[in-house]
């Protein structure tokens, strides 16, 4: 049973062998939630009111770098809904940094190695079968009312040529590629694919896009935006 809660949501970014990644604390009126939620690597360091869609809260353990053995309480968030796009600064740390999430993923099995299933063969069968005779196999028939066949549509989006430096960028954004101004991540993929949502994230960044919390989107931010977001000071 899910449980709507308001409350604050403190993010921090961390350094890990995979790149960066982001930890959350949510404080609500029931407690202090701890958040390990690859739905927050979009989130830059700072502290969120909103409301926030509990799905699950439980206890969870962990050895720390300094062999103390530490218990929390942890939550999972189901949706998020932010009140402001300006995060207020974070005064503490928000912890949560004994391992980076994609380095408790388990390693997938090799599919090779799984024995292939051959169909069942009667030897007899095709010792007795006749070998038939290629003239006289009936040829098709065009005939000359038939009406034509209807071919696949073909899609608006420009086609990408394998090899082609983009080629890899389209496969991870799949539908989104190319990407337009203003780009929502598909969030039933973010949980379950946490390892290339990383990347997306981190690609979007690199190119000029800013996570709007209020919306869960990327929007391109233009030169004229950020000559406004610099400041000289004198």
């Amino acid at each position: 049973m899910s449980i709507m809660l308001e409350g604050t949501l403190a993010v921090q970014r961390i350094s890990g062998i995979h790149g960066e990644f982001s930890v959350g604390k949510l404080e609500t009126e029931v407690g202090v939630l701890n958040l390990k939620d690859p739905h927050l690597d979009q989130y830059e360091t700072g502290k969120y009111a909103g409301r926030f869609l509990v799905d699950r809260i439980f206890p969870h353990g962990y050895m720390s770098k300094t062999n103390c053995f530490i218990v929390e309480i942890r939550a999972v968030v189901k949706e998020y809904i932010i009140h402001t796009d300006e995060p207020e600064e974070l005064d503490t740390d928000v912890g949560l940094t004994e391992m980076d999430p994609l380095e408790a993923t388990p390693s997938p099995v090799p599919t090779s190695l799984d024995s292939p299933v051959l169909p069942s063969v009667n030897p007899s069968q095709d010792a007795v079968a006749p070998k038939q005779d290629q003239s006289n196999r009936a040829k098709p028939v065009t005939q000359p009312n038939a009406e034509p066949r209807e071919t696949a549509p073909v899609s608006d989006k420009p086609q990408v040529p394998q090899g082609s430096p983009d080629a890899a960028l389209a496969e991870l954004f799949g539908e989104l590629w190319p990407l337009a101004q203003t780009v929502t991540l598909d969030p039933t993929t973010i949980r379950s694919d946490a390892e290339n949502h990383r990347k997306r994230t981190q690609y979007l960044k690199s190119q000029g896009y800013l996570f709007k919390a209020t919306s869960q989107s990327w929007v391109k931010q233009s030169s004229n935006d950020n000559q406004k977001e610099e400041v000289t000071v004198l």
